[in-house]
C-alpha cells in the first residue's frame, strides 16, 4: 500500500515518541494502583488500616488513629477499669510536648505534670469501665511516640505518623 503525504498532516508515528511513553506508562500506573490502595486501606485517612487499638488486659485500653496530620484534629480514646474511687492516667510528657492537647473529655479534676509524664486525675466508680478521650493536634511531622497507663499499671505505648 502507497502511502500519501498531506501538507501539514502527518500520519507516521514516532516509534522514539511511543516508547518513551510506555516507558512512562510502565511507571506510572504502578504508582497510581499503590496510592488507591494506600487511601483504600486507610494511610492516607480512615480505613482498617487507620486506626488501631492497645490493650492492657481489662485494666487499660488505647485505641488512636495510626496516621495523623499536622495541624489537624486527632484522637486518643482511653478506657480504664479504676481499682479506686480516683482514677490517675499518665500520659507520656514526650507525646504532650509533640501535640497541642485542644480537649479532655471528661474534664480531669486535677492535670499536673509528673517526672517524665502528664497525670490527668479524675473522680471514678471503682471496678466500672470509665472512658477518656483526648482531642489533640498534632505540632510536628513525622513519627510521634507516646505512652499511657493507669498510675503504678502497665504502659501502653504507641506511635503516630504525622503527615504534613
Amino acid at each position: 500500500m502507497e502511502r500519501i503525504h498531506t501538507p501539514g498532516f502527518d500520519s507516521g508515528e514516532d516509534a522514539r515518541q511511543q516508547r518513551l511513553e510506555w516507558s512512562v506508562q510502565r511507571i506510572v500506573w504502578p504508582v497510581l494502583v499503590a496510592l488507591w490502595l494506600a487511601i483504600g486501606l486507610g494511610l492516607l485517612g480512615q480505613g482498617p488500616l487507620a486506626r488501631s487499638r492497645v490493650a492492657a488486659g481489662d485494666e487499660i485500653s488505647l485505641e488512636f488513629q495510626r496516621f495523623a496530620r499536622r495541624l489537624s484534629p486527632a484522637a486518643l480514646e482511653i478506657r480504664a477499669v479504676p481499682r479506686t474511687d480516683r482514677l490517675r492516667l499518665q500520659l507520656a510528657r514526650s507525646y504532650t510536648e509533640a501535640v497541642d492537647v485542644q480537649q479532655v473529655y471528661p474534664q480531669p479534676a486535677r492535670m499536673m505534670g509528673v517526672e517524665g509524664a502528664t497525670r490527668l486525675e479524675f473522680d471514678v466508680t471503682p471496678g466500672r469501665p470509665f472512658d477518656v478521650r483526648l482531642q489533640t493536634r498534632p505540632r510536628s511531622m513525622g513519627r510521634v511516640h507516646g505512652w499511657v497507663a493507669v498510675e503504678g499499671g502497665a504502659r501502653l505505648s504507641f506511635s503516630q505518623f504525622v503527615y504534613p
